[in-house]
């Protein structure tokens, strides 16, 4: 049997001090995350999440549970060379990225200084509306989903090609958010969580994003930046000074990463 590929791609090189691992939103691949190399250069390593079934793993039958794709990633992430790491997802990568949090500690990796959720509710928020993700009776629909709300360009929504690969992909990645639940009796995580989302992304709200607070014992910060739902891959410049400013801090001094104030909230 052959050995799986690795699902991290780290852009740069890499620091060994700092590193934030990026998990994007439905369907789509670590590429949309390439920019961040420029911006976030100087205080850490880019490293971004490609699940199978796109880009380079496109061979690979995409997975339909978040316990099956943090299983996949875990062992790629522990490897990261870096003495501190930043979680981040967006969208239902936000849940990936809380589950990984969680693993990580249960194995005891005392690395991971911090949690960045983007555009997405807490897991109890997201339990009490279940299911809150879409299916689709016809293609037509799914085209008109991923065209409604922005995922990519119209012109390549109108490949027929494009859509016979994707559809699998986002198929499988909406029944890992449709099955998911929060495990029960689990505690909050002991370090910062950061909830982020777009001014414009009318698709989560102030309370939504506040719903974050039940899942860390220590801070929640709560920030809206320029943009829509897919705001962080068109950064403005209040984001970008954000994240420069957050990963270059010293998080485990006096000066907590958590009482940073929220650029907008």
């Amino acid at each position: 049997m052959a050995s799986k590929k690795g699902v991290l791609v780290t852009f740069g090189q890499q620091t060994g001090r700092r590193a934030i691992v990026c998990i994007p939103h439905a369907a789509a691949g670590a590429a949309v995350f390439s920019p961040w190399v420029k911006i976030l250069s100087d205080v850490a390593t880019v490293c971004a999440v490609r699940l199978p079934g796109r880009e380079s793993l496109i061979t690979e039958k995409p997975l339909d549970s978040v316990e099956s794709i943090v299983a996949r990633i875990i062992n790629d992430v522990t490897a990261i060379d870096a003495a501190e790491l930043t979680l981040l997802g967006h969208c239902s990568g936000a849940v990936i990225a809380y589950e990984l949090a969680h693993e990580l500690m249960a194995r005891g990796d005392e690395r991971v200084v911090r949690l960045m959720v983007s555009s997405q509710k807490a897991p109890e928020a997201r339990s009490a509306d279940l299911p809150s993700w879409p299916g689709f009776s016809s293609r037509q629909e799914l085209v008109a989903y991923l065209r409604d709300t922005g995922w990519t360009d119209d012109r390549v929504l109108s490949s027929e090609k494009f859509v016979d690969l994707v559809e699998p992909v986002i198929t499988a990645d909406f029944r890992a958010m449709s099955n998911y639940s929060k495990p029960p009796g689990r505690r909050p995580l002991p370090i910062p969580v950061m909830a982020l989302c777009g001014k414009s992304d009318d698709s989560i709200s102030d309370g939504e994003l506040m719903s974050w607070s039940a899942e860390t014992s220590a801070e929640l910060c709560v920030s809206r930046f320029e943009g829509d739902h897919f705001y962080l891959f068109k950064p403005a410049a209040e984001l970008i000074a954000f994240l420069v400013q957050v990963l270059g801090a010293e998080p485990r001094s006096t000066d907590q990463i958590g009482m940073l104030p929220s650029v907008s909230a």
